[in-house]
């Protein structure tokens, strides 16, 4: 579990950029007396709507996960908050997938990469799944033990693994894949973590 400043943990998902553009191309034309070209104009309308559908799905991949959060930690208060493509070009902890913050207990943050492949698993026919995609699994499993107040590496990493084939299933694999995420997170991903995360109990 990591610990990051405040700064750092409210890098927010905004569009900054092209509402900046809109302004630009459409309302500051408008209000200088002349009229943005009909092409200027629908080309802000596309980046609108292909921002605004892909905030759509962001947040609603943000909520199932949040949901995952709120099962595995039975703490109600839970979310998943993902990391944005902009605080994953900032970030310095390139190396740690997820955290929860002593200050945020009930946020489980988990890196943009990881999101992004935990994502598209989401959005599958989950008839199978890339390790990868298991790993983000099990990042999300992992992340949420912490946000039940469990915060020993070891201890929570053996609570997730008991608890990824029922994530797995919740999320719509069937009872075959499920058991095949969970065995395969044991025996090619968890053994590969740091020494903290292992302790020869699970």
């Amino acid at each position: 579990m990591s610990i990051y400043s405040k700064k750092e943990q409210e890098i927010s998902h905004e569009i900054d950029c092209f509402s900046m553009l809109l302004i630009r191309l459409i309302v500051v034309p408008f209000f200088r007396g002349s009229k943005p070209s009909l092409v200027l104009v629908v080309i802000a309308a596309s980046i609108t709507g292909w921002v605004g559908w892909g905030e759509y799905q962001w947040q609603t991949n943000q909520t199932i996960g949040s949901d995952v959060v709120k099962m595995v930690s039975a703490n109600k208060e839970g979310v998943l908050r993902c990391q944005t493509l902009s605080g994953a070009f900032f970030d310095p902890a390139v190396s740690t997938k997820g955290f929860v913050s002593s200050a945020e207990e009930n946020v489980a943050r988990v890196k943009y990469d990881t999101c992004q492949d935990l994502f598209s698993w989401l959005k599958s026919d989950k008839k199978t799944a890339s390790l990868k995609q298991i790993q983000a699994l099990g990042v999300l499993t992992h992340e949420a033990v912490h946000v039940s107040g469990e915060y020993n590496e070891a201890i929570t990493e053996c609570i997730s693994m008991s608890k990824l084939e029922k994530v797995a299933e919740t999320l719509g694999a069937n009872k075959k894949l499920s058991a095949e995420i969970s065995a395969t997170y044991r025996e090619e991903i968890h053994v590969r973590t740091p020494p903290q995360y292992q302790n020869g109990v699970c």
